[in-house]
Protein backbone atom coordinates (compact mmCIF):
# COMPACT_ATOMS: atom_id res chain seq x y z
CA UNK A 1 0.00 0.00 0.00
CA UNK A 2 2.70 2.11 1.03
CA UNK A 3 5.07 1.24 -1.93
CA UNK A 4 1.56 2.52 -4.47
CA UNK A 5 1.30 5.53 -2.94
CA UNK A 6 5.11 6.38 -3.05
CA UNK A 7 4.44 5.85 -6.54
CA UNK A 8 1.49 7.76 -7.13
CA UNK A 9 3.25 10.49 -5.61
CA UNK A 10 6.21 9.95 -7.59
CA UNK A 11 4.07 10.00 -10.64
CA UNK A 12 2.51 13.35 -9.88
CA UNK A 13 5.52 15.43 -9.06
CA UNK A 14 7.08 14.10 -12.30
CA UNK A 15 4.45 15.63 -14.38
CA UNK A 16 4.22 18.68 -12.82
CA UNK A 17 7.75 19.61 -12.99
CA UNK A 18 7.53 20.13 -16.24
CA UNK A 19 5.09 22.84 -15.62
CA UNK A 20 6.31 24.51 -12.61
CA UNK A 21 8.93 27.23 -12.67
CA UNK A 22 9.96 26.42 -8.79
CA UNK A 23 10.42 23.08 -6.84
CA UNK A 24 10.64 23.34 -3.39
CA UNK A 25 12.63 21.30 -0.32
CA UNK A 26 11.89 21.30 3.70
CA UNK A 27 12.58 19.98 6.70
CA UNK A 28 12.81 21.19 10.22
CA UNK A 29 11.68 20.83 13.78
CA UNK A 30 7.94 19.71 15.26
CA UNK A 31 6.28 20.30 18.22
CA UNK A 32 2.79 18.51 18.55
CA UNK A 33 0.06 18.96 21.16
CA UNK A 34 -2.33 16.12 21.90
CA UNK A 35 -5.34 17.11 23.32
CA UNK A 36 -7.02 13.37 24.97
CA UNK A 37 -11.14 13.69 25.65
CA UNK A 38 -12.55 10.63 26.91
CA UNK A 39 -16.09 9.99 27.11
CA UNK A 40 -16.76 12.31 30.01
CA UNK A 41 -15.06 15.01 28.56
CA UNK A 42 -12.42 14.99 30.89
CA UNK A 43 -8.61 15.29 29.75
CA UNK A 44 -5.11 14.81 30.05
CA UNK A 45 -3.31 17.55 32.06
CA UNK A 46 0.45 16.61 31.64
CA UNK A 47 0.02 14.87 28.08
CA UNK A 48 3.45 16.83 26.94
CA UNK A 49 5.11 16.28 23.25
CA UNK A 50 7.74 14.73 22.45
CA UNK A 51 11.27 16.29 21.68
CA UNK A 52 11.82 14.16 18.57
CA UNK A 53 9.42 15.55 16.37
CA UNK A 54 10.31 16.08 12.69
CA UNK A 55 9.24 16.70 9.28
CA UNK A 56 10.25 16.90 5.70
CA UNK A 57 8.58 17.57 2.67
CA UNK A 58 9.14 18.44 -1.19
CA UNK A 59 6.59 19.89 -3.66
CA UNK A 60 6.20 22.33 -6.47
CA UNK A 61 5.23 26.08 -6.82
CA UNK A 62 3.12 27.32 -9.62
CA UNK A 63 2.88 30.84 -10.43
CA UNK A 64 -0.82 31.92 -10.97
CA UNK A 65 0.25 35.40 -13.01
CA UNK A 66 -3.06 35.99 -13.81
CA UNK A 67 -4.26 37.00 -9.87
CA UNK A 68 -0.80 38.39 -8.92
CA UNK A 69 3.33 37.94 -9.53
CA UNK A 70 3.43 37.88 -5.91
CA UNK A 71 0.84 34.85 -5.52
CA UNK A 72 1.64 31.33 -6.10
CA UNK A 73 -0.04 27.54 -5.67
CA UNK A 74 1.84 24.91 -3.92
CA UNK A 75 1.38 21.41 -4.35
CA UNK A 76 3.25 18.38 -2.23
CA UNK A 77 4.02 15.36 -0.32
CA UNK A 78 6.25 15.08 2.96
CA UNK A 79 6.78 12.87 6.23
CA UNK A 80 5.28 14.20 9.85
CA UNK A 81 6.39 12.73 13.06
CA UNK A 82 4.25 13.55 16.15
CA UNK A 83 4.25 12.07 19.73
CA UNK A 84 3.32 13.05 23.06
CA UNK A 85 3.36 11.55 26.33
CA UNK A 86 2.44 11.71 29.76
CA UNK A 87 2.40 10.23 33.24
CA UNK A 88 -1.24 9.09 34.30
CA UNK A 89 -2.25 9.10 38.01
CA UNK A 90 -4.87 5.81 38.71
CA UNK A 91 -6.11 6.77 42.19
CA UNK A 92 -7.04 9.81 44.27
CA UNK A 93 -3.54 9.44 46.88
CA UNK A 94 -1.29 9.51 43.01
CA UNK A 95 0.67 6.56 43.96
CA UNK A 96 -0.18 4.52 41.19
CA UNK A 97 0.77 5.98 37.88
CA UNK A 98 0.31 4.87 34.07
CA UNK A 99 2.81 5.65 31.55
CA UNK A 100 1.10 6.53 27.94
CA UNK A 101 3.04 7.54 25.12
CA UNK A 102 1.96 8.14 21.48
CA UNK A 103 4.71 8.01 18.83
CA UNK A 104 2.97 8.61 15.33
CA UNK A 105 4.19 8.60 11.83
CA UNK A 106 2.03 10.18 9.32
CA UNK A 107 2.95 10.20 4.85
CA UNK A 108 1.38 13.69 3.82
CA UNK A 109 -0.11 15.04 0.75
CA UNK A 110 -0.64 18.81 0.88
CA UNK A 111 -2.28 21.78 -1.47
CA UNK A 112 -2.43 25.54 -0.50
CA UNK A 113 -1.37 28.96 -1.41
CA UNK A 114 1.62 31.12 -0.84
CA UNK A 115 1.67 34.59 -1.20
CA UNK A 116 4.21 37.27 -0.74
CA UNK A 117 3.27 40.13 1.30
CA UNK A 118 6.41 42.88 0.67
CA UNK A 119 9.93 42.69 -0.16
CA UNK A 120 12.74 44.42 1.79
CA UNK A 121 15.61 46.16 -0.10
CA UNK A 122 13.69 44.27 -3.25
CA UNK A 123 15.48 41.02 -2.67
CA UNK A 124 14.70 39.52 1.55
CA UNK A 125 10.89 38.84 0.37
CA UNK A 126 8.02 38.46 3.97
CA UNK A 127 5.29 36.03 2.86
CA UNK A 128 2.09 34.31 4.16
CA UNK A 129 1.35 30.71 3.38
CA UNK A 130 -1.87 28.33 4.00
CA UNK A 131 -2.31 24.84 3.13
CA UNK A 132 -4.71 21.77 3.36
CA UNK A 133 -3.28 18.55 4.53
CA UNK A 134 -4.47 14.76 4.37
CA UNK A 135 -2.25 12.67 5.97
CA UNK A 136 -2.37 8.65 6.13
CA UNK A 137 -0.74 6.69 9.33
CA UNK A 138 2.36 4.96 7.99
CA UNK A 139 3.82 3.73 11.20
CA UNK A 140 2.15 4.01 14.90
CA UNK A 141 2.37 2.88 18.24
CA UNK A 142 0.30 3.48 21.78
CA UNK A 143 2.83 2.42 25.20
CA UNK A 144 0.72 1.93 28.33
CA UNK A 145 2.96 1.21 31.04
CA UNK A 146 5.03 -1.90 29.69
CA UNK A 147 2.54 -2.85 26.63
CA UNK A 148 3.08 -1.49 23.23
CA UNK A 149 0.10 -1.71 20.64
CA UNK A 150 0.14 -1.33 17.04
CA UNK A 151 -1.66 1.70 15.67
CA UNK A 152 -1.33 1.15 12.10
CA UNK A 153 -3.92 -1.26 11.41
CA UNK A 154 -6.30 0.29 14.28
CA UNK A 155 -9.97 1.09 12.50
CA UNK A 156 -9.84 4.78 13.86
CA UNK A 157 -6.26 5.70 13.37
CA UNK A 158 -6.16 4.01 10.09
CA UNK A 159 -8.69 6.48 8.79
CA UNK A 160 -7.29 9.78 6.62
CA UNK A 161 -6.26 12.45 8.72
CA UNK A 162 -7.09 15.85 7.19
CA UNK A 163 -6.18 19.27 8.60
CA UNK A 164 -4.57 23.07 7.71
CA UNK A 165 -1.74 24.40 7.85
CA UNK A 166 -1.06 28.53 8.02
CA UNK A 167 2.27 30.31 8.87
CA UNK A 168 4.54 33.17 7.62
CA UNK A 169 8.61 33.48 6.56
CA UNK A 170 10.61 35.19 4.98
CA UNK A 171 12.96 34.43 1.85
CA UNK A 172 15.89 35.54 0.78
CA UNK A 173 18.09 34.54 -2.77
CA UNK A 174 21.83 33.35 -2.94
CA UNK A 175 21.60 33.23 -6.66
CA UNK A 176 19.62 33.66 -10.07
CA UNK A 177 18.75 29.28 -9.61
CA UNK A 178 18.79 29.08 -5.61
CA UNK A 179 16.85 30.77 -2.95
CA UNK A 180 17.06 30.24 0.88
CA UNK A 181 13.76 30.76 3.35
CA UNK A 182 13.04 29.67 7.28
CA UNK A 183 9.11 29.79 8.41
CA UNK A 184 6.97 28.48 11.48
CA UNK A 185 3.48 27.08 10.67
CA UNK A 186 0.58 26.66 12.79
CA UNK A 187 -1.59 23.27 12.29
CA UNK A 188 -4.41 21.47 13.96
CA UNK A 189 -6.34 18.22 12.78
CA UNK A 190 -9.63 17.26 12.59
CA UNK A 191 -10.49 15.52 15.97
CA UNK A 192 -9.42 11.21 15.20
CA UNK A 193 -12.68 9.75 16.97
CA UNK A 194 -11.49 6.26 19.39
CA UNK A 195 -14.37 4.44 19.78
CA UNK A 196 -14.47 1.33 21.85
CA UNK A 197 -16.78 -0.49 24.63
CA UNK A 198 -19.32 2.02 23.18
CA UNK A 199 -17.28 4.93 24.76
CA UNK A 200 -16.08 7.83 22.75
CA UNK A 201 -12.67 9.17 23.03
CA UNK A 202 -11.47 12.07 21.01
CA UNK A 203 -7.52 12.81 20.57
CA UNK A 204 -7.22 16.04 18.74
CA UNK A 205 -3.21 16.85 17.29
CA UNK A 206 -2.09 20.63 16.90
CA UNK A 207 1.19 21.06 15.85
CA UNK A 208 4.05 23.81 15.52
CA UNK A 209 6.72 23.54 12.97
CA UNK A 210 9.42 25.83 12.72
CA UNK A 211 11.58 24.48 9.29
CA UNK A 212 13.85 25.72 6.60
CA UNK A 213 14.13 25.32 3.36
CA UNK A 214 15.00 25.69 -0.17
CA UNK A 215 13.36 26.98 -3.79
CA UNK A 216 15.41 26.02 -6.77
CA UNK A 217 14.17 28.00 -9.53
CA UNK A 218 13.68 25.61 -12.98
CA UNK A 219 13.17 28.48 -15.22
CA UNK A 220 16.67 29.66 -15.41
CA UNK A 221 17.96 26.22 -16.01
CA UNK A 222 15.18 25.66 -18.48
CA UNK A 223 16.45 28.90 -20.37
CA UNK A 224 19.94 27.86 -20.16
CA UNK A 225 19.41 24.57 -21.28
CA UNK A 226 17.40 25.86 -24.73
CA UNK A 227 20.59 28.35 -24.83
CA UNK A 228 22.77 25.47 -24.89
CA UNK A 229 20.56 23.17 -27.52
CA UNK A 230 20.51 26.49 -29.54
Amino acid sequence: MIIRQLLLITIVLSSLYSYSQEIIFEGGKSISTFDYKDSNRNGIDNLYPLSTNTYMSMGVKLPVKKISDNFSILIGTGFNSYGASANIYTDIDKTNVLYLEYDLNYLEFFTGVDATLFKIKNKTSIYMRGVFTTELLIQGTQTLDNNTYNLRHNKDFIKPLFGFKTGVGFSHPVSKSLELYAQYMYGIKLPINEISENKKEVLTIQTDNLGFGAIINLSVQKKSNQIRKK
